[in-house]
């Protein structure tokens, strides 16, 4: 189990080390806004596991912009639960 864990480690911390060179340093402004916002819509990830992978993502170099859309988006938008939210939502029910 302990080995599993720390494979899964590594491969997320090398997620985050490619994510902030290619797309979420401060460096790539708009466009880095733009991807940071695509992740958060489509990714189903809870608040207790965002705010520190958020964290890591800043210590690791990624731009507060970039974190503060990430985040939102995480929190507000959820492509992999529109089609629930529609079920339960729907306005002419």
């Amino acid at each position: 189990m302990t080995l599993t864990v720390n494979k899964l480690l590594y491969k997320l911390s090398c997620v985050i080390n490619f994510l902030n060179r290619k797309f979420l340093g401060t460096d790539f402004g708009v466009f880095g806004m733009v991807i940071a916002a695509a992740v958060g819509c489509i990714t189903l990830i809870s608040g207790f596991v965002a705010f520190p992978f958020a964290a890591s993502l800043l210590s690791a170099g990624a731009g507060y912009a970039q974190i503060a859309i990430f985040i939102s988006t995480l929190m507000m938008v959820g492509i992999a639960t529109l089609p629930l939210e529609i079920k339960c939502f729907d306005a002419d029910s």
